[in-house]
């Protein structure tokens, strides 16, 4: 995935389960723990590219963790 800064990224993390519930471990931004959604603005101090740890759980106890890239630049 790419951002720019100064625009708004938005990303949706897709997943199947009952009453998901989505985590992420970064500082970059938070992600709406029940939609999924990763909505933020990347200024310039964030250049760089990242890799984004995030996890689904569900109401089972089930739990599953992936990654993503993330480039954010002018």
């Amino acid at each position: 995935q790419n951002a720019v800064i100064n625009q708004q990224f938005v990303y949706q993390v897709k997943a199947k389960g009952i009453k998901i519930n989505f985590s992420d471990y970064t500082d970059l931004f938070d992600i709406n723990k029940t939609t999924g959604f990763i909505v933020f603005t990347p200024m310039v101090e964030n250049i760089g590219e990242y890799t984004i740890w995030l996890s689904v759980s569900d109401s089972l106890q089930n739990e599953k963790y992936n990654n993503f890239k993330l480039k954010i630049h002018e």
